[in-house]
């Protein structure tokens, strides 16, 4: 026996199905550029930061990625908020099902965001006052 699905919302959709589905994949894959730069430049930033020790090339490289870091951030989550309209416009009944069976999950999101985003500011903005500490500033990210 399948389990009960909730209805489809009975207001019809603003657009075409197919547009709907094609943005929402769009607009997925330019999410996922910033979010593989945060991913990828946490990573280097934080080898970089333990390397810097040994050679002057590797503290450039992680003062210039921590430099990016908080456009990249900005960019990452203003690029996040239209795959998660479009998903609730296409499969609402659906989303909203799973969003609260996923709800402890989805509320450590916004304490979460917002800790990434101060460390990457701290990075930023008091790179020189960090000192050592900016090594396990970076691998929090």
């Amino acid at each position: 026996m399948n389990p009960p699905i909730p209805a489809p919302d009975v207001l019809p959709l603003p657009a075409p199905a197919g547009l709907i589905q094609f943005l929402l994949v769009l607009t997925f894959i330019l999410h996922l550029v910033p979010m593989n730069f945060l991913l990828g430049g946490g990573i280097l930033a934080g080898v970089s930061h333990f390397l810097s020790k040994k050679h002057e090339r590797h503290a450039r490289l992680a003062k210039r990625l921590s430099e990016l870091m908080p456009t990249t951030v900005a960019m990452a989550v203003s690029l996040g908020v239209a795959p998660l309209l479009f998903v609730q416009v296409l499969y609402g009944h659906l989303l909203y099902s799973s969003s609260i069976l996923m709800a402890n999950a989805w509320f450590l999101v916004v304490p979460l965001v917002i800790i990434g985003y101060y460390c990457v500011y701290l990075l930023r903005f008091k790179w020189d006052h960090l000192g050592s500490f900016r090594t396990y500033v970076a691998w929090f990210l």
